[in-house]
């Protein structure tokens, strides 16, 4: 997919991207391929890269407000985190993964790109009072199953603020009331032939003390 291509297909989505995004984009499609000869960041053969990470990415953008802050959970390589903070940059971002790997990649796009780093599980992070209920949006793609995905990434979110994940199209979105989140609607987007799920959830009351719970107990059973 050429350049042009590509943002003519982000315009289809609602996206409008500068001459300048796409040579931030571009430059960022070399040091992940550079990268991935040596360090496992991304199974995405370059060719479709364009279409499955970076116009996947953006099919989020019309539903993050303007001037939010955004954490990505689970974000690997940066998406859709980086993407977005490159597109978007009235957006305020923070990228969190447990990776080695992929925090230090992360750490050598700072000059092409603007967000905040965090390492560490997602459960863990989510007590720590300096995260905890602090952002407008959490999103991320689909890191584990749905419910357990819910509960970790409503703890970042502030109360009035959205959960937005990019989920399988053959999923049906749930309620999770005791997570204090109210689905308002389920968004759907077409990205490189493949049906895009993203269920936006208001976050209408705090998050109970007891969530996130541990990994262990959250594979066990759903919130209840």
């Amino acid at each position: 997919m050429k350049w042009d291509e590509f943002t003519r297909q982000a315009k289809g989505l609602g996206v409008e991207v500068t001459e300048e995004a796409v040579a931030a984009l571009a430059e960022y499609e070399e040091r992940l391929y550079k990268a991935n000869q040596t360090t496992n960041l991304t199974g995405v053969p370059r060719e479709d890269c364009r279409a499955r990470h970076f116009l996947d990415s953006l099919s989020l953008s019309p539903f993050i407000p303007e001037g939010s802050s955004v954490i990505d959970i689970g974000t690997g390589a940066g998406l859709p985190g980086v993407v977005l903070s490159i597109v978007r940059p009235d957006l305020r971002l923070t990228l969190l993964d447990a990776g080695t790997k992929e925090i230090r990649f992360l750490e050598t796009l700072s000059d092409i790109a603007t967000f905040g780093l965090i390492m560490e599980r997602a459960e863990i992070a989510g007590r720590e009072p300096s995260f905890r209920e602090s952002y407008d949006v959490a999103t991320g793609r689909a890191v584990t199953r749905a419910a357990t995905q819910a509960e970790i990434s409503s703890a970042f979110v502030k109360v009035g603020g959205l959960y937005v994940p990019q989920r399988s199209a053959n999923e049906i979105a749930s309620e999770y009331d005791v997570l204090g989140l109210k689905l308002k609607r389920q968004a759907m987007a077409v990205v490189a032939g493949v049906n895009r799920l993203m269920p936006i959830y208001e976050k209408v009351a705090p998050l109970e003390d007891r969530f996130p719970r541990t990994w262990a107990a959250m594979k066990r059973r759903e919130a209840r």
